[in-house]
């Protein structure tokens, strides 16, 4: 898991010039021990809505 997490952070650095724990990176953070997979489903589909009509009236 370590690893794993040493990997990805190294993967956003070299590649994207970021960093992993910027939390201006993420729209959604979710707290899978908490929050149902349901759940998450219903509020990333909504988030994608809400983003859609947004940019749909700024077209």
């Amino acid at each position: 898991m370590v690893q794993r997490d040493l990997n990805r952070h190294r993967l956003l650095k070299n590649h994207f010039h970021a960093a992993i724990e910027d939390p201006l990176l993420y729209d959604a953070v979710w707290n899978m021990e908490r929050v149902s997979v349901d759940t998450v489903v219903a509020a990333t589909l909504e988030l994608i809505r809400a983003r859609q009509q947004t940019h749909a009236y700024k077209s």
